[in-house]
């Protein structure tokens, strides 16, 4: 940092000295763990100083960078031990702005706006003054997390909208929280991507009438969570997460499914388009499917899967309630794999299905398998579903295995399970198939990661030895 003194006034630069006199202290001291680094310590004191000096000292004084750490400090403090300290501050705060701020949380800026005694000052004016504030003095920010300027949820105006499309080197922008979710349109949407062509990532909330996947040529990733239809998350993204491998477009879908209204929302929002910003696609866009089940659910499940389970790379089934309680569906696990020939990873949470056997010719592109049950599913038949020719993880959770002993005898001459990496099996019964197994495993396969579970009083333990 480049600091000089100014007259009488308050030198940083003497500060600085004297900090490092005793930093080593402050930093390595055995007896203060929690104590602050020079870094802070020297923030802090410019913070303490900050209008002692006018615009012209400060950019002579502090270099971008240093204003920089000071304004991360501010923000820092702001959100975690209030920011009553920097209300007389705020004008001052444009000068700490500059190609160097490349990312900000506006909870941070609204918080040192906010005054509880001012009745005048509103949340949607207040939320305006610091897109006002970062739009016209961070011209180089990447990272942009937009937060609700008030306890409840909030709708974003199109005012903010417009400040936020100045931004043009947006790289990354997120819109509230699952708490506190910050709603905005589909045009606004449309607007943004439109405006902000740099950016790669959005994490946005919006409502059950604007939810819709956005063109795959910009957004190859796209995610859409509406388990609660309250706060639907939507997730865009230039590339794919790195656990994905395929190509794109890969398109999540994730949503309860208890009644035909659930299907129509899907359909709805993949075929609702605007302005020829919007695709209009199908079902068969979507290569990931979630899906919250009800007793009732599996005629729906079974449409859905019918209709567009060649097109799956992943599929998830688990019942709607946080519960284990098991879902009776009279599906069965060769029906699931014949409709979902294309699928990698396979999950189903606490759902008795009729049958196990699964042919081989509908396992050719599975890798990662997990089963969950409880007391009152019966007992999973792992035979089929373990020659799949590209399984590397699989994760179990039941009573009884039925390990036969062919199923042995293939392990062991290495017929089977030539590619697997994890075992994991959480055990809830007495049965001495398990052990054979896992034994097998073990011995065949030394470089797998085989973990056996058992229950205790606290859960599940591990058992590190046969």
């Amino acid at each position: 940092m480049d600091f000089k003194v100014v007259g009488g006034q308050f030198s940083v630069a003497r500060t600085i000295c004297d900090f490092r006199l005793f930093g080593s202290f402050v930093t390595f001291s055995r007896t203060q763990k929690m104590a602050k680094t020079l870094k802070d310590l020297t923030a802090d004191t410019i913070i303490l100083n900050l209008n002692s000096y006018d615009g012209d000292e400060i950019s002579k004084l502090l270099s971008p960078p240093s204003r920089e750490m000071v304004l991360q400090r501010m923000m820092l403090q702001s959100k975690t031990n209030g920011a009553e300290k920097f209300r007389n501050m705020w004008t001052k705060l444009h000068l700490l702005m500059s190609y160097a701020t490349k990312s900000i949380d506006t909870r941070s800026l609204t918080n040192i706006i906010t005054d509880p005694d001012d009745d005048c000052t509103s949340n949607d004016q207040i939320l305006k003054q610091a897109l006002e504030l970062i739009a016209s003095n961070a011209p180089d920010l990447s990272d942009l997390h937009v937060s609700s300027p008030q306890s409840e949820s909030y709708n974003l105006q199109p005012s903010e909208v417009s400040l936020i499309c100045e931004m043009k080197n947006l790289t990354h922008l997120s819109f509230g929280t699952p708490f506190k979710p910050l709603f905005l349109t589909l045009i606004d949407l449309l607007t943004i991507t439109r405006e902000c062509n740099n950016l790669e990532t959005i994490n946005a909330y919006c409502s059950e009438n604007d939810v819709a996947f956005l063109s795959e040529r910009i957004f190859p990733y796209q995610a859409i969570d509406a388990i609660d239809f309250e706060y639907i998350s939507v997730v865009f993204a230039k590339h794919l997460p790195q656990n994905l491998t395929a190509g794109g477009p890969y398109f999540c879908w994730s949503a309860r499914l208890s009644d035909e209204t659930d299907l129509n929302f899907l359909e709805n929002a993949l075929t609702r388009h605007s302005n020829g910003n919007m695709m209009n696609c199908d079902q068969s866009k979507i290569k990931s499917a979630q899906f919250f089940c009800e007793e009732k659910s599996s005629p729906l499940l079974m449409r859905f899967l019918k209709a567009n389970g060649q097109n799956l790379d992943e599929l998830k089934v688990q019942p709607a309630t946080t519960l284990k309680q098991t879902i009776t569906s009279d599906v069965t696990l060769a029906q699931v794999f014949n409709w979902c020939g294309n699928l990698s990873t396979f999950q189903m949470r606490y759902v008795q299905v009729t049958s196990f056997d699964v042919p081989s010719t509908a396992l050719t592109r599975l890798r990662k398998f997990t089963w969950l049950c409880n007391s009152e599913t019966q007992g999973f038949q792992i035979t089929s579903i373990l020659s799949a020719p590209l399984l590397e993880e699989v994760e179990i959770e039941d009573t009884k295995l039925d390990v036969s002993e062919d199923l042995l005898y293939k392990i062991r001459r290495r017929e089977i399970l030539q590619n697997l990496k994890k075992f994991v099996f959480y055990d809830l019964g007495n049965s001495s198939e398990r052990i054979d197994l896992l034994c097998m495993l073990k011995s065949t396969m030394p470089r797998a990661q085989v973990q056996h579970y058992v229950r205790s009083r606290k859960g599940y333990k591990l058992l590190k030895k046969h």
